[in-house]
């Protein structure tokens, strides 16, 4: 992958997270297959991921797979559910409770 194509910072910028001493969790908002292949990999890693729902896309199906405790086509997805690291919040639920979510998800 160039320098210069969507995606190739993910690398160096979860280099850089790895670097702080504090909780790390990951926010899933919408998103496409190349967020998806990163929320796969953090839970992979141990961290939390809270996943938007109502926000599109990527978010929305594994809300929808997280909700409905059933099967899906995608490997990625399933093993992101499977983890039990996925937390829901919903697009149209009050921001203190996001507040609260992800003071809970990093340990403060």
């Amino acid at each position: 992958m160039g320098s210069h194509e969507w995606g190739c910072e993910t690398g160096t910028m979860f280099k850089l997270v790895w670097g702080f001493q504090c909780g790390k969790a990951t926010m899933l908002i919408n998103a496409g297959q190349i967020a998806g292949s990163e929320a796969l990999q953090r839970v992979r890693d141990g961290w939390p991921l809270l996943a938007v729902e109502g926000s599109g896309r990527f978010a929305d199906e594994l809300s929808a797979t997280v909700r409905r405790d059933q099967f899906t086509k995608s490997a990625k997805v399933s093993e992101i559910v499977r983890s039990g690291r996925v937390v829901l919040f919903h697009v149209e639920d009050p921001a203190e409770k996001l507040k609260n979510e992800l003071r809970r998800m990093l340990g403060g």
